[in-house]
């Protein structure tokens, strides 16, 4: 039997490239002044037009009072506003204004370039099982917390 160390194993190796990943990018978001989740949230709002905060702290993987606290800044930064559901009253759905759909261009420029970037001189294939084996890690983990 192989010894175990963290530097052999699959999830250590996940996770430190996870943290390494999002530290390089919100260094590089810093340049159009937002962070990752903040990026994150976008991205999200973005993909459904229009979101719950409760959906959106989902989506992102954060606490509902951390969201409270993005979206909060992101609206003081004229970049989401919010309107009320016509089915329910107390459900506010979250979008992006015009100046948000501008910030999300400029930080899915930076974004984009850095994947091309981490992805260089990795075939698609690789590039197709490192996914495949992610994903069902991630579908094993679930699992348990099922």
């Amino acid at each position: 039997m192989e010894k175990f160390t963290l530097q052999s194993c699959m999830m250590f190796t996940t996770n430190h490239g996870a943290k390494l990943f999002q530290s390089v990018l919100t260094q590089k978001l810093k340049t159009v002044e937002i962070n990752y989740n903040t990026w994150l949230a976008l991205y999200f709002i973005n993909s459904n037009n229009k979101i719950t905060q409760n959906n959106l702290a989902k989506l992102v993987g954060i606490t509902g009072p951390s969201m409270v606290k993005i979206v909060e800044k992101m609206r003081q930064a004229g970049l989401v506003d919010e309107e009320k559901d016509e089915q329910d009253h107390r459900q506010k759905h979250i979008y992006l204004t015009n100046q948000g759909i501008e910030k999300y261009d400029q930080a899915l420029k930076i974004v984009t370039d850095y994947q091309t970037l981490m992805t260089s001189g990795v075939s698609q294939s690789d590039l197709n099982t490192a996914a495949t084996v992610i994903n069902k890690m991630i579908e094993n983990a679930q699992q348990e917390l099922e």
